[in-house]
């Protein structure tokens, strides 16, 4: 989880070290969910919400105010000699326990903050692990586009050969001549989406520069999916479900 820094210096430098080489799904997922610019800002909301709580307990500031009356003027109230001054020190005495009222409060709201913070955990996860398997199928087809290039160039090489010797007419090559433009623009076009969705998968941890080669295949890193009678009852904890129990309560709260 992503803890808000107390510490407001900054060196101009990031000590971040980023994935590189080929990397894992669980090497994506914790470093997605460590400096994921969007948990950055909720842990900051979490920190706003425990300082509101705890002002909430806090009594009411006493006052302090100076009344002047009859202040400087003409004749008899020419200067200070005549003017009425009264200093008055007020203190609110809060009735009906709305301190602990606003307390209630802002513990809900807090509780509030955890809970969409977890929700944020969950979306940043997911993102992450579906931007990983884009790169990974992106590899896969850059992979075969690959293949594919150096066949048609073999083709090629082949065509080129039995029109020299006789054996086939020059309309062989020019196929094969077409099949090797076909299968570069197919290359190309592989390239420039790997490297888009490396882009994308990159840009979870708020980069926009992967240092990341290659993924590796985590499909036998994935788990079976449960029934759907234990999935249904699990539905209760996802935190975007969760959290109405406590924004209910906030409500009540609030309304007190």
């Amino acid at each position: 989880a992503y803890a808000a820094d107390d510490s407001l210096v900054t060196t101009g430098t990031d000590a971040r070290t980023e994935p590189s080489g080929i990397v894992t799904l669980a090497q994506i997922q914790a470093y997605a969910l460590m400096h994921s610019p969007r948990l950055q800002s909720f842990a900051w909301e979490q920190r706003v919400a425990e300082a509101r709580r705890l002002q909430a307990g806090v009594y009411p500031n006493p006052e302090i105010g100076l009344d002047v009356e009859n202040g400087p003027g003409t004749g008899e109230l020419q200067g200070f000699k005549n003017t009425e001054q009264t200093f008055q020190i007020s203190q609110l005495l809060e009735l009906g326990g709305k301190r602990q009222k606003r307390l209630t409060v802002g513990r809900h709201e807090q509780n509030l903050a955890n809970w969409d913070y977890e929700a944020a955990r969950l979306d940043v996860l997911t993102d992450g692990t579906q931007r990983f398997y884009e790169v990974w199928a992106a590899q896969e087809r850059a992979t075969l586009a690959e293949e594919n290039d150096q066949l048609a160039e073999d083709v090629l090489a082949t065509a080129t050969k039995r029109v020299q010797t006789g054996i086939a007419s020059s309309d062989e090559k020019m196929k094969a001549l077409l099949a090797v433009s076909l299968a570069h623009i197919e290359k190309d076009r592989a390239e420039r989406t790997m490297t888009a969705t490396k882009i994308q998968l990159a840009t979870t941890w708020g980069r926009k520069h992967p240092l990341f080669i290659r993924v590796q295949d985590g499909f036998d890193t994935l788990a079976s999916v449960p029934a759907y009678e234990q999935l249904a009852v699990r539905i209760t904890e996802n935190p975007e479900v969760a959290r109405w129990n406590t924004e209910l309560a906030r409500r009540q709260s609030n309304l007190d």
